[in-house]
């Protein structure tokens, strides 16, 4: 906090507030400070997190993953939904957003306070996209002057994408039309441009487009490529206001390569920059108010004013003059009273900031015909769910939930009706789930708030499905909230409406519901039959439990009805080995794949030692993928994964139906004695010379193998984790677009998979307080819970509350196993990698640009590689006609190869025809010439105009057909090369034109 209490210019009072905000890059540090109708200061997390401390109130907060709300005056913190890189921001009616560098919007539906009241359901991710990188293309027309080493020029006539998106905003006034009015804007300073897109509603998700008029345009953009366009706001003149910082370079230091860093002007431009006002010509702007003259009926009045900046700050100076009594009075007229919907907003919202809302102002203000006005005064009602006036309240809350249509509001109300400890406001809130719960986000919204009275909750949806027998009841976060409140009363009464039958008949949704509960009370434990005490309820369970039994084996029924059926077996004590063997008779060959995986999993969950045991027995007769489905679920618990590994012993099950990642599993499993077993039954040694493994392995790899033996060996050991076309699941990186495809490389990286691992791809270990164990990529995480995906794409989301303290772990590995050698002979590898290299992606297609077996010409005897017959692969690389040159080499998997006939053993001489400017020169590059390599530095030649050939190495080459690749070593600061030729003449023959001369002249 900063005050010049002497009017000398300078803040003579300097207090730190709040403290302990991630530091270092600025681009990544807390910025923002929006004003919220709620009265609340939001800042955006800046990407670099922090626990917060108050210095008034001594209390802190982590907003890791999260963005900050503040109270400065009164020292108050909080984490809410984030988190955002640059300018979080919000609109007129209080929808807020944030954005990163590639996103230029994404908005935050779900509000983390409320979300955090109920842990015992897991939301959806309360962050949804209104434009994307992807979606949405950037149309510069400077020079574009990035300096980001990793940056990514377009290709030629390609739009660009979004890399510094930042400060997006809502435009709020119509001075400049009302087609602009609620439009976004988004500055994208690298390119030199300000974007603008039409924001639309889809319930209570915005949508993006760009204007029809724009097309292919922005709606600024500058030549200038120092203009850099970092803030915009909606100026208080009604204008569009854009500070341009005007530099040379826009980027951190840290993300400049050391060596241009040396070379460039870091702080070029610092002594400039400017604001623009973006005005409608022949429309004057508005005069800027005055605040200081003005008195308290005066701000008053500006609350209607048409500019949101006038109406936000008229809002914060009410609250801070200190005239509440005269305040409150004029407020409280403007609410019930003006004719403008957004001054009856912002005189809500200051008498609440004030104190000085009473029940009747918002009860009023429920009955607004504007829905936006509505909304947050039924936000603000949650102010009086514990006073003695909240009956009025409460009324008006519960009776506006009868009759309110529009999306927004009724996700406020899904909110708020859970804050009041009321029987009339809970079975309100239950009958509007009911109505709307096939919303996802407004059933998050009110699923947040059913901790408080479930019961009440469950009725209001009980008679709201009685009276309209086309909603559906949202039992099972119900019941999963009930058991974590230990409610069975609750339980049982939903369990008792749930099998309830329409005409005689029980409906699939019931068999569904049913079999959740039934895996939420095994999670605790627990079993119906344990919840349900009433004797008619309980003849109904035993009813519902044997028309699951009839119809899972009737061959004639519904195959989906079936899968449904199958979750209600295996839990009825009287039944329990009449459903364990009719569950392990489905794991048939004739069983649909589908359905034995189920029955699997339903197996799996009952965690009965003799079933377990019983099935395990039967171990020969299951398929591959059977068998696979079975190890991963008895892997997860303790007592199942002894019972495999004493089918292990008694050689009941062979170890080589074991795979190699659920051998990982168990070699690293946290039961030491479980550990110690597997690698003593699986043979799995730590295998310290994999180099010499591989090298046993690479000569049957480079003869060549069968790709349709591959196909088979693919689908057995690598498609759970990996898709090559119709193949398998893309859990793991794609295997379809390798930047090298070589033998070596694919035999290099199978056999030691943990070599080199993408953070994204290591594996997580996960254990429940149950001790179920589970192992897969992170696939999402939120506040309260955390997915993880598997084998086969099977995804698996817990919630926190319910994993062991320590028991969430990254670990050093890789998700891809080593030890394939088990499963794969060097034949069999060399099938595989055959198969692999053949499902490569095509190269790309340019004009002029036709790959093809390079051989000697007549009467030359060198090899002349020309862009011309490349094949070209990558994110940018193009074949660019004009030139005949391959250009646009700024992505790391972009490389260029060639198919070479040597017609003679011996060395080569190699040449390379290329230019670079001066400013992106010294890249690294690797040229790989059959077995030969070729490591080197991109060397300038002034422009991008002058080319310059050279000789760069000799080889050893092999008599036949050999692959030659060139590409980058990592990203290539700005762009690689641009390439005419490369050309390999045998030692001691002359090069060719122009190669005939070796000297530094650079030719066009």
């Amino acid at each position: 906090y900063l005050e010049d209490t002497d009017n000398d210019g300078r803040a003579d009072r300097k207090e730190s507030w709040f403290s302990g905000f991630g530091e270092g890059n600025q681009q990544h540090r807390v910025n923002g400070l929006r004003w919220g109708l709620d009265n609340w200061v939001y800042l955006a997390n800046g990407d670099s997190g922090g626990t917060i401390r108050s210095t008034k109130t001594d209390r802190s907060v982590n907003i890791n993953g999260r963005d900050l709300r503040i109270r400065p005056d009164a020292g108050l913190l909080e984490a809410v939904t984030g988190q955002t890189q640059h300018g979080r921001g919000r609109d007129d009616w209080g929808n807020w957003w944030g954005a990163n560098n590639s996103n230029p919007m994404f908005q935050f539906v779900l509000d983390d306070a409320y979300l955090r009241r109920n842990p015992h359901v897991a939301p959806p991710n309360p962050r949804v996209d209104v434009a994307t990188g992807g979606s949405s293309p950037i149309y510069p027309i400077s020079r574009v002057m990035s300096h980001y080493s990793g940056y990514q020029k377009p290709a030629p006539g390609q739009p660009g994408r979004f890399t510094s998106a930042c400060s997006t905003i809502v435009y709020r006034d119509r001075l400049l039309g009302e087609d602009l009015y609620g439009n976004m804007f988004v500055s994208e300073p690298v390119h030199n441009l300000v974007h603008r897109r039409v924001i639309e509603w889809d319930g209570v998700r915005m949508t993006s487009r760009k204007p029809a008029d724009e097309q292919g345009g922005e709606f600024l953009r500058s030549r200038d490529s120092w203009f850099r366009p970092t803030t915009i706001r909606t100026g208080p003149d009604g204008s569009l206001w854009v500070a341009d910082m005007y530099r040379l370079v826009i980027e951190h230091p840290q993300w400049i390569a050391d060596d241009l860093e040396k070379q460039l002007m870091l702080r070029a431009g610092h002594d400039k920059g400017r604001i623009y006002r973006v005005v409608l010509q022949g429309k004057p702007s508005r005069a800027i108010p005055d605040f200081e003259k003005m008195e308290t009926a005066q701000l008053v009045d500006t609350l209607a004013s048409p500019n949101g900046w006038t109406r936000d700050m008229a809002h914060r100076l009410l609250l801070w003059r200190g005239d509440r009594t005269t305040a409150a009075r004029l407020l409280a007229t403007a609410a019930a009273t003006s004719e403008n919907a957004l001054q009856r907003l912002h005189a809500l919202c200051v008498l609440d900031g004030l104190n000085a809302v009473a029940p009747a102002h918002v009860a009023s203000a429920m009955e607004d015909r504007h829905p936006g006005v509505r909304r947050h005064a039924v936000r603000i009602a949650e102010r009086f769910a514990a006073s003695k006036s909240r009956h009025t309240v409460i009324a008006a809350i519960v009776a506006l939930a009868k009759q309110e249509r529009e999306p927004q509001v009724i996700m406020q109300l899904a909110y708020s009706l859970g804050a009041f400890d009321d029987a009339s406001a809970g079975y309100a809130l239950g009958a509007l789930l009911a109505r709307h719960g096939g919303q996802r986000y407004i059933a998050a919204a009110g699923i947040s708030g059913i901790a408080r009275r479930t019961s009440d909750v469950a009725a209001g949806a009980r008679d709201a499905r009685t009276n309209d027998p086309s909603v559906a009841i949202p039992i099972e976060p119900l019941v999963r909230t009930a058991l974590g409140t230990k409610d069975p009363q609750t339980v049982e009464l939903l369990v008792a409406e749930l099998l309830t039958a329409k005409d005689g008949d029980l409906a699939a949704w019931q068999f569904e519901t049913l079999g959740g509960i039934e895996r939420a009370l095994r999670l605790r434990g627990d079993s119906l039959d344990q919840v349900v005490t009433g004797d008619a309820t309980r003849q109904r369970l035993a009813a519902m439990r044997v028309a699951a039994r009839r119809t899972l084996l009737d061959v004639d029924a519904p195959h989906a009805l079936r899968r449904i059926a199958l979750q209600l077996l295996g839990n009825d004590p009287e039944f329990r080995k009449t459903d364990a063997h009719a569950l392990v008779s489905l794991l048939s060959p004739q069983t649909p794949l589908d359905l034995q995986q189920a029955a699997v999993d339903a197996i799996v969950a009952l965690g009965d030692d003799a079933v377990v045991e019983a099935i395990l027995g039967e171990w020969r007769t299951f398929g591959p993928l059977t068998r696979d489905r079975l190890v991963g679920g008895l892997i997860r618990r303790v007592s199942t994964a002894r019972a495999l590994l004493t089918a292990l012993e008694a050689k009941t099950i062979d170890p080589v139906d074991i795979n190699a990642t659920y051998r990982q599993t168990l070699a690293n499993h946290r039961d030491d004695a479980i550990a110690a077993s597997s690698a003593k039954l699986l043979d799995i040694a730590v295998n310290v010379q994999r180099q010499k493994l591989i090298d046993q392995y690479l000569p049957a790899a480079k003869a060549g193998g069968d790709t349709k033996r591959g196909l088979q060996l693919f689908n057995k050991t690598c498609a759970q984790c990996h898709k090559i076309g119709s193949q398998g699941h893309p859990v793991g990186p794609s295997l379809a677009g390798l930047k090298d495809r070589s033998p070596q490389f694919l035999t290099t990286h199978i056999l030691d998979p943990d070599r080199a691992i993408e953070d994204k791809y290591r594996n997580y270990v996960l254990v429940t307080v149950d001790g179920r164990h589970f192992t897969g990529l992170l696939q999402n995480e939120t506040a309260t819970s955390v997915t993880l995906v598997s084998l086969n794409g099977a995804s698996h989301a817990i919630l926190k509350k319910d994993i062991e303290p320590e028991g969430f772990q990254r670990t050093k590995q890789s998700m891809m196993p080593a030890g394939l050698e088990k499963f794969l002979d060097p034949q069999g590898l060399a099938d595989l990698v055959a198969f692999v290299i053949q499902n490569q992606e095509p190269p790309k297609s340019f004009p002029g640009n036709q790959p093809r077996l390079i051989a000697v010409r007549e009467g030359s005897p060198a090899l002349r590689l020309s862009a011309t017959h490349a094949e070209i692969y990558g994110k940018t690389l193009v074949f660019e006609g004009r030139y005949r040159n391959l250009g646009y080499w700024q992505s790391a998997n972009d490389r260029a190869l060639w198919t070479v006939s040597v017609s003679a053993a011996g060395k080569y001489d190699v040449y390379l025809d290329w230019a670079v400017h001066a400013s992106t020169a010294d890249n690294p590059y690797r040229l790989q010439i059959g077995d030969a390599t070729i490591n080197g530095r991109v060397a300038s030649t002034g422009t991008w105009d002058d080319y310059r050939q050279a000789k760069i190495g000799t080889v050893q080459l092999k008599q036949g057909q050999q692959r030659v690749a060139l590409q980058g070593v990592g990203k290539p600061s700005n762009c690689l090369i641009d390439l005419r030729e490369i050309c390999l003449v045998p030692v001691g023959q002359p090069a060719p034109a122009p190669f005939d001369t070796d000297d530094a002249t650079p030719k066009r």
